[in-house]
């Protein structure tokens, strides 16, 4: 099919794996820690831990321009995992522009209790190529990817110490 391209962030979080974890499902209360990606279940009866293969999500991502405009992505992927370990999700035309998102959490080994998160998105298609360094819409993806990362951090870190994730 051509081409893959990836985008990577790994990121050091002072909290568990299952703090970070159920922190990234809280999606209701992702508005109180990340303004960027709104994650939605598409059924608003599903909760996202109970999620499974084949449920679908529905994604919005702010913060994008396009030609010095803002351009919110709008897209309902469909789920591929749901586990403690990764919660992994496809979207897109396959022939086109499709990507495959992975939000790993490892236990750490540089940070005894806390996680090592990672965060990448592998696109195929005739316009993957719009992922690569060199086009903007790969900058700004990634850079959408660290501030996730970061805002994650924060709010998990948060939550392990009881001050509850939402940012003040």
């Amino acid at each position: 099919m051509g081409q893959i391209y990836s985008l990577f962030t790994r990121i050091e979080i002072d909290a568990p794996p299952d703090i970070v974890r159920s922190v990234l499902l809280d999606f209701e209360h992702h508005k109180d820690w990340h303004g960027t990606y709104v994650f939605k279940c598409l059924d608003p009866s599903m909760k996202p831990v109970d999620l499974k293969p084949g449920d679908k999500l529905d994604m919005e991502i702010r913060g994008y321009t396009f030609m010095g405009y803002p351009y919110p992505f709008r897209f309902q992927p469909t789920l591929r995992e749901n586990i403690p370990e990764l919660l992994e999700w496809n979207g897109g035309p396959r022939m086109i522009f499709n990507g495959t998102h992975s939000f790993i959490f490892s236990y750490s080994r540089k940070n005894p209790g806390g996680t090592t998160f990672i965060q990448s998105e592998q696109f195929t298609g005739l316009l993957a190529f719009l992922v690569g360094q060199n086009w903007e819409f790969g900058r700004q993806s990634l850079g959408h990817f660290q501030v996730l990362s970061q805002d994650l951090k924060t709010a998990a870190e948060r939550q392990a110490n009881g001050l509850g994730a939402g940012v003040s």
